[in-house]
């Protein structure tokens, strides 16, 4: 009976020191600080774009802190077009600043603007609102954050019409060559599957038709293109047989790109004129 009591006030000491100690680690905890420290573009793509957030918590307390879920929301132009949940445990060292980064990705196909007018603005507004659910010894608590800044964005793909030849004439038909050159800055990732045509001379369409598979080599940024075009003399009209004459071209070239990404299928329409020599 003895043996039992003592046991029973060993037992309500330790209750009452531990109770004592969490309420000694209730006043002396300290709240982490959470501060933004950056975003890194992974891969940029017409129609969004892969992005690696990094986030800094600062644990000002002498015991660990672990992290047991966290919250992004992503906003483009006032537009909500990503909310994810990511369970991953990360733990946080008493009296260190851990740095955790966190992979999202956003697609743009949900904004208002199409792909072309966003891309023509060269710059697109985002807010990421993150929350940290910190989990210690206290109990569970959020860390919030607000970050609003500006993503700059690169040119679209730029085309150009590199050369136009003449490869034979007749008295009946004129064979001919159209170089058109895609440009890339390399920054946007393309995955083109083909591309529809339209090819005017002097108002007049000599050629109509589309491409398949044009691909970007990884050394490289541009593409070059090869449009052969026969012409019937007895059917084009005659202001364009005088142009044919004297050597000089006046062009005008429409052309729509499409393609696929990671987060859609995207068109890019492309126009370009000018005057070249033939001969």
């Amino acid at each position: 009976m003895k043996q039992v009591f003592l046991q029973t006030i060993l037992a309500l000491v330790l209750i009452l020191s531990l109770s004592s100690c969490l309420e000694m680690i209730k006043k002396s905890f300290k709240k982490p600080k959470l501060s933004y420290e950056g975003m890194m573009v992974e891969k940029l793509e017409p129609t969004g774009a892969s992005i690696r957030l990094y986030l800094g918590v600062s644990n000002r307390n002498n015991i660990d802190l672990q992290v047991s879920k966290m919250t992004h929301v992503v906003y483009l132009e006032d537009v909500k077009l990503l909310e994810t949940d990511i369970k991953d445990k990360i733990n946080i060292k008493s009296r260190e600043k851990t740095i955790v980064e966190f992979p999202l990705q956003i697609s743009f196909l949900g904004l208002k603007k199409n792909i072309v007018n966003l891309w023509e603005n060269k710059k697109i507004r985002y807010t990421i609102n993150s929350s940290l659910m910190m989990n210690t010894v206290i109990g569970e608590f959020p860390l919030n954050i607000k970050y609003s800044d500006i993503l700059e964005l690169p040119p679209l793909p730029e085309l150009k019409v590199k050369d136009v030849k003449m490869d034979s004439m007749t008295f009946s038909e004129v064979n001919m060559t159209v170089f058109l050159k895609i440009l890339n800055n390399n920054k946007i990732q393309l995955a083109l599957d083909n591309m529809e045509y339209e090819i005017y001379f002097n108002n007049f369409e000599v050629a109509k038709g589309h491409m398949e598979k044009i691909e970007f080599s990884k050394d490289k940024t541009d593409v070059d293109l090869a449009i052969p075009l026969k012409m019937r003399l007895l059917s084009v009209k005659r202001g364009v047989a005088e142009m044919l004459k004297s050597g000089e071209i006046q062009y005008n070239v429409h052309v729509l790109i499409k393609g696929n990404s990671t987060y859609g299928e995207y068109e890019i329409p492309f126009d370009t004129k000018g005057i070249t020599k033939i001969y």
